[in-house]
């Protein structure tokens, strides 16, 4: 939907490199478009936490509407599991830490936001340590108008819950599949679900069940495997709340400290 550029956004005397997204020509000129990319400007000034790309910015130039967000200096999570056969145990839960408090902090009851596109794309990892919950350029409110094509499943196969593909309503359960499909993915270095091709991909998400994480790497904490396996369920209410997450990963997540570090290597 946009582009993404570096750039510096002035104000009141100061400098501050920003992360500049706009409108692609051909989105621009739709009725769909500007109002979607005009509801990720509205959503993003709800999300206020330090896990969570913070909003700088909204308007319109010559070149048209643009987004100037909080500039995260780092990599994102997909580009530290590339660098890495398997990441420190005290760093993948540190990130999981970080990752499930922004997600927490986006699902707050009265105002929740549904992410919608969670993935190792999205988790970016600030060379300071700490991480942050990025794009929500198809987000929505929970209950809210969503703008895609109606039938269209939006965000990366892998990652999507079963039951967006039967045409059911993106929400927190579906959001919780994918922080659970991302967290798998940190930890073993490989997807949750198999497939060479979008087809074989999503035919594991509707029928497939993972494999333990404790099979293909070994060390995990016991309630947090339990707590992925559970929101990878098929059945959307089976997949648990995020607060027992957090209990678990505050034990054994190893600071940020120890994810800087790991950004220096």
């Amino acid at each position: 939907m946009g582009e993404v550029f570096q750039a510096t956004l002035s104000r009141d005397g100061i400098d501050e490199p920003v992360a500049l997204k706009r409108m692609r020509a051909e989105v621009a000129e739709t009725p769909d478009g500007l109002k979607q990319f005009e509801r990720e400007a509205q959503i993003c000034a709800l999300l206020e936490h330090e896990n969570i790309v913070g909003l700088r910015a909204f308007g319109k130039d010559e070149k048209g509407p643009y987004l100037a967000l909080e500039y995260v200096d780092g990599v994102s999570a997909s580009q530290l599991l590339a660098a890495s056969d398997a990441l420190p145990p005290g760093v993948v839960w540190q990130i999981a830490l970080d990752l499930t408090r922004g997600l927490n902090a986006a699902h707050q009851p009265g105002r929740a936001v549904i992410h919608r596109d969670l993935s190792p794309d999205n988790v970016l990892v600030a060379f300071s340590g700490i991480t942050k919950v990025g794009d929500f350029g198809i987000a929505k409110l929970a209950g809210g108008t969503s703008f895609t094509t109606t039938g269209a499943v939006k965000g990366k196969y892998g990652y999507l819950a079963p039951e967006l593909f039967d045409g059911a309503e993106a929400d927190v359960f579906s959001d919780r599949f994918a922080l659970a499909a991302t967290l798998y993915k940190l930890w073993c270095g490989v997807g949750a679900f198999k497939g060479r091709t979008e087809a074989e991909l999503l035919r594991a998400v509707l029928s497939a069940e993972p494999a333990k994480l404790s099979t293909l790497r070994g060390g995990v904490p016991e309630d947090v495997e339990g707590w992925i396996h559970a929101a990878l369920q098929k059945d959307r209410a089976a997949r648990p709340e995020l607060a027992p997450l957090l209990a678990a990963l505050e034990k054994v997540a190893g600071g940020r400290d120890a994810v800087a570090r790991s950004l220096e290597q």
